[in-house]
């Protein structure tokens, strides 16, 4: 199994496990965000329980734009 790369992108010999390692290195929470969870954010927004938010952008991100 490879990830696609550019042209000249480098990467040679990196395999995927350092590739999630080092990207996720940045992230707050230190993992990916699963499916699930940002579906429960939708069902959330479309939901009765949203009865008052309006205009915003939530972000699924494990804080990685704070």
């Amino acid at each position: 199994r490879s990830l696609g790369r550019a042209p000249g992108g480098g990467g040679e010999g990196v395999t995927e496990e350092e590739i999630a390692r080092r990207t996720t290195a940045g992230i707050p929470l230190r993992r990916y965000g699963k499916p699930e969870e940002a579906a429960e954010v939708a069902v959330f927004l479309l939901s009765p329980r949203n009865g008052y938010l309006t205009g915003q952008q939530v972000l699924v991100d494990g804080g990685l734009a704070v």
